[in-house]
């Protein structure tokens, strides 16, 4: 879904799927908070994109749960505040 002028906020119940490797949603207009469900992806192995959009606020420590990413977790050119979690 990158490159595709989305806009809005990135809905929690993505999260809630039960089979994603990999999330491309950079360069878009993408607003607000990373939701902290996006930290039940267990099954997020490859890469998780979300840099050049308008995210904001603290980037949530559920994402450290990522454990079993392999590759790149990109966050960049957002408005992001506060510690990188662990």
């Amino acid at each position: 879904l990158s490159e595709n002028s989305l806009e809005g906020s990135l809905p929690s119940e993505i999260g809630m799927l039960s089979v994603m490797y990999t999330a491309h949603f950079y360069t878009n207009s993408l607003t607000g908070s990373v939701p902290s469900q996006l930290g039940q992806l267990s099954a997020m192995t490859d890469l998780f994109y979300l840099y050049t959009n308008r995210l904001n606020g603290t980037i949530p420590s559920q994402l450290g749960q990522f454990s079993l990413l392999e590759r790149n977790f990109e966050l960049s050119s957002n408005s992001f505040s506060g510690s990188i979690p662990s």
